[in-house]
């Protein structure tokens, strides 16, 4: 069923489109846009990636940081480990330190998801601000219908309307305000 769906939109394609070969998009039923490129494109989209790579390089300087500290308290206590195994103060240095790299690795994970969920909540509100400059075009073209490149077979260029699209999105979107939450702190020196 879903094949005959897109064999009779590329069928509609292919006869709407198939007297223009221009550049210019034509008025048609059916417009097509790429929108992977719109959000790689748009100078919001890069600002968005741009704002998430600064958050990551971020907390990469970070957790480098910390695991130096962590590494250099391991040191210390592989060397203290001979003399001190069993004492009860060098087990609990050494519980102590464990619980460390676990708070590490959750505090990384956390970050990990965070950067992902921000990035999704990004981009659902560039899609929000892109969707009635799409309904405006295809109001401006008298189109019915308008697919994703990634939905349809065989189309004439003269009906990609992503360049345009584009366009009036920087016109009226340049950033997407990302709000980062507090960040949970990280544990000091044991």
């Amino acid at each position: 069923m879903k094949l005959y769906r897109v064999l009779f939109i590329s069928f509609v394609l292919a006869v709407s489109t198939f007297a223009s070969s221009s550049a210019e998009v034509v008025k048609s039923p059916v417009l097509i846009i790429r929108m992977e490129h719109v959000f790689k494109e748009s100078v919001a989209a890069q600002d968005i990636e741009k704002t998430i790579d600064e958050l990551r390089q971020k907390y990469q300087v970070e957790f480098d940081s910390e695991n130096t500290r962590l590494r250099t308290i391991e040191a210390e206590l592989a060397e203290e480990r001979d003399e001190n195994r069993e004492k009860p103060q060098f087990k609990s240095k050494i519980e102590n330190f464990e619980q460390e790299v676990q708070h590490m690795r959750s505090l990384a994970q956390q970050r990990g998801n965070l950067l992902q969920n921000l990035l999704k909540q990004s981009m659902a509100q560039l899609r929000k601000e892109l969707m009635p400059i799409l309904a405006d075009i295809m109001d401006r073209y008298d189109a019915s219908i308008m697919l994703d490149e990634r939905d349809v077979i065989l189309s004439s260029k003269s009906i990609d309307i992503t360049e345009e699209a584009i366009a009036e999105l920087n016109k009226k979107v340049q950033t997407i305000e990302i709000s980062v939450p507090s960040q949970p702190e990280q544990r000091g020196a044991l």
